[in-house]
């Protein structure tokens, strides 16, 4: 089952894998951020603007230049089935 979605992940456009790499990386750092804020802080900190601003702040700047380096069509380009297994299990 996994190796039909690996598969099935290999044959949609470029453009839709680097729509995928983009939302997943969004959504890592939104986790990341507000896991260190959890465990700097206590749950008051999910209030506060400075979360929302630092999460916001570091989506879009990390994005956007991960995109200007073209980390995005790199990563596309050259991963293959085994690296993908690598890095879901990881």
């Amino acid at each position: 089952m996994f190796s039909n979605v690996l598969f099935s992940f290999f044959n949609i456009p470029r453009f839709y894998k680097r729509v995928i790499s983009v939302f997943g990386d969004m959504l890592f750092i939104i986790l990341a951020t507000a896991g260190s804020f959890l465990i700097r802080d206590d749950i008051r900190t999910w209030l506060s603007q400075e979360l929302y601003y630092t999460i916001a702040i570091t989506v879009v700047s990390s994005v956007f230049i991960w995109s200007r380096l073209g980390l995005y069509r790199a990563v596309i380009r050259f991963i293959d089935t085994k690296a993908l297994t690598t890095i879901f299990i990881g």
